[in-house]
């Protein structure tokens, strides 16, 4: 087998206190409605196409469907449903879905929703949606992929963000607060045919410290008709990617495709309620429209095991 690399290693990531990053001056962060998600557990996903949001949960076998008064119109069945009475899927055999991206320029755009990778193989799968037609979708193992991905120099792997965007695949490590970048058709022909070359370029960042506690990547989109890619990250004191900790904040980002170096210090903001941190986990963003000094976003998050909630927002001066 054929298998050739292009990693791109950053240094160990600094060490810094929480008063001296460097939030851009420039960028703000208003929050302007939050709303309970009833009856969505472990939210983890969100995506604005033609009018209508996708959500998902990492513990649910269900795809949900909102109008944009945010009125559920329809769920849909993604995965074997294991636990009939609670709609969700028992933590040891859930796929963990934490990552989404809308592909378009197909046959048909479809969404895909990424399994974790952090445990294999029950998260090494892959779910595409055909939306123009959500009732049919096909899943696709991933388990392949991830261990290139391995090979390739990633030890370990929680991928909680993924964006297709100008023909490429990003997906955001929480494991190692990286970015994985490669073209789709390298991609989807390393799907269909594992002997393939797989060229890849992988990039660290650098994000906030919180009590001793660090940032990591927990979702990303696409800001329309741009190279520009918001993403969040939350605050967790967790030994491992299995078990859920105390959540101490969660900031949201931006990040210069143009511009990707061996380690980056991306722009962000944090989260705040009456000038303190907003101790919510945010799981997922998406862009409800922009222009050139703002930004509509829509987040969700996961409160493990309580209530989901939709969190509203404007980005000012990206």
């Amino acid at each position: 087998m054929r298998f050739k690399v292009q990693v791109k290693l950053g240094i160990t990531l600094a060490v810094l206190i929480y008063l001296n990053i460097n939030f851009a001056q420039e960028m703000r962060l208003e929050i302007k409605d939050r709303t309970e998600l009833t009856g969505i557990p472990s939210a983890s996903g969100i995506e604005f196409y033609r009018d209508s949001f996708y959500i998902i949960g990492d513990n649910s076998a269900w795809l949900y469907h909102f109008n944009t008064s945010f009125q559920l119109s329809t769920k849909y069945q993604i995965h074997a449903q294991l636990n009939r009475l609670t709609d969700t899927i028992p933590k040891k055999e859930k796929p963990d879905f934490e990552a989404t991206t809308i592909v378009t320029g197909l046959d048909q755009d479809q969404l895909f929703i990424f399994g974790s990778g952090s445990k294999s193989p029950s998260r090494d799968i892959l779910v595409k949606v055909d939306l123009s037609n959500p009732a049919s979708f096909q899943s696709v193992s991933l388990e392949k992929f991830y261990a290139q991905l391995k090979l390739g120099g990633i030890s370990e792997l929680n991928i909680e963000a993924a964006v297709y965007a100008n023909g490429f695949l990003y997906l955001l490590n929480r494991a190692d607060n990286s970015m994985i970048r490669c073209a789709y058709s390298e991609f989807e022909l390393f799907l269909k045919s594992p002997d393939t070359d797989l060229t890849f370029t992988h990039h660290k960042f650098v994000l906030p410290i919180v009590d001793n506690v660090q940032a990591a990547f927990s979702g990303a989109c696409i800001i329309p008709g741009t190279s520009k890619m918001i993403f969040t990250a939350s605050v967790e004191q967790t030994d491992n990617w299995i078990d859920d900790g105390a959540i101490l904040g969660s900031y949201v980002g931006l990040i210069e495709l143009d511009n990707l170096i061996d380690t980056n210090e991306p722009r962000l903001v944090p989260l705040l309620e009456n000038g303190n941190a907003l101790k919510i986990k945010v799981e997922s963003i998406t862009v409800r429209s922009a222009n050139k000094h703002k930004i509509k976003l829509f987040m969700v998050t996961d409160s493990d095991g309580g209530s989901s909630e939709l969190i509203e927002a404007n980005l000012f001066d990206v």
